[in-house]
């Protein structure tokens, strides 16, 4: 099973001119130290490529960064075997009588301790 990891390696604004019009460019400040950590040597021609994803936050942050840049790191991890819960086991139902037919004390007796059993099994 494939595992997607986010480093997040910076933040950014969108870039505004001095009238207030946003423009669709995105000024970034990276950090050279995180950047290193994720670059990979491309075996054809021996060069250093950083691969990322720029990304919109939802709302900007405490610095009024409106973007967010972050490297995705795949691994592979073995699948491990589903946990199983433990079933509930419920007290058996008694019919429904039909309406205009009478319960027996017996009936009742036993419907009585079912439902005084079923309250002893909880546990709070």
């Amino acid at each position: 099973m494939k595992t997607y990891t986010k480093n997040y390696i910076g933040h950014g604004n969108q870039v505004t001119t001095k009238e207030g019009k946003k423009l669709p460019i995105v000024k970034m400040t990276l950090s050279m130290e995180e950047l290193q950590k994720i670059a990979h040597t491309y075996s054809e021609n021996g060069k250093d490529y950083v691969t990322f994803e720029v990304a919109l936050m939802q709302k900007p942050d405490q610095y009024k960064h409106t973007h967010t840049v972050y490297s995705t790191i795949i691994t592979e991890t073995e699948e491990t075997a589903p946990v199983e819960t433990p079933k509930v086991v419920e007290p058996a139902a008694t019919e429904t009588p039909k309406p205009g037919t009478r319960r027996t004390k017996a009936e009742i007796a036993a419907d009585k301790a079912a439902k005084e059993a079923a309250k002893a099994d909880m546990p709070f």
